[in-house]
């Protein structure tokens, strides 16, 4: 399974501000246009983009998206950085 924060390059407890911001950057950063990478390359980048905001936007989907992870117990919080891994 993908890990759609690894995608976004934020981290699990991102507000819903910094999610939505996290897309606009990297739509921006891997648009199809984008001469710095293979037209490829962005378009399957933007197929991972889109379906982690399909869950992490929605906040019922990014529950149960995050469900298994909190009940594994890898969120975890840490007085010295608010959160960890």
């Amino acid at each position: 399974m993908i890990d759609y924060y690894t995608v976004w390059e934020v981290m699990p407890l991102a507000s819903d501000e910094v999610i939505k911001s996290a897309y606009k950057v990297l739509g921006k950063k891997y648009h199809p246009d984008n001469q710095k990478y293979s037209v490829e390359f962005c378009q399957k980048k933007m197929v991972e983009i889109n379906v982690a905001y399909e869950v992490l936007s929605h906040p019922q989907k990014r529950k149960e998206y995050d469900a298994p992870a909190y009940y594994a117990g890898v969120f975890f919080y840490s007085e010295n950085s608010g959160c960890g891994l």
